[in-house]
């Protein structure tokens, strides 16, 4: 008799990418006269599971003078405590899967 062959089914998985978008809604809310508080919500397109987030600080002395700092976080808020009163200061974030930062 005549019929149809076994079947044979496949199961795939993608892989991980850096994110391919940035950390969203990010916020910089002065707590007091010589901190501030940093949040943001994850990317729209992570790529993959987001391990953690680095926050770029350019702190703004004056104009044309400017120096920069990099923390690495986990969380979805970062506090920055110690700056001079009133400090002006530039905050970048961006979000790294296990394949590199994106």
């Amino acid at each position: 008799s005549v019929g149809a062959g076994p079947e044979i089914s496949a199961i795939g998985v993608t892989r991980e990418e850096r994110p391919e978008s940035p950390p969203r809604d990010v916020v910089v809310t002065g707590r007091t006269s010589t901190s501030v508080m940093i949040s943001w919500l994850s990317p729209e397109l992570p790529n993959g599971v987001i391990i953690l987030y680095k926050v770029y600080i350019t702190y703004v002395d004056c104009p044309g003078s400017t120096s920069s700092t990099e923390f690495v976080n986990n969380g979805n808020s970062f506090v920055i405590l110690g700056l001079s009163p009133y400090q002006m200061v530039q905050v970048q974030v961006s979000a790294s899967t296990s394949v590199g930062e994106g």
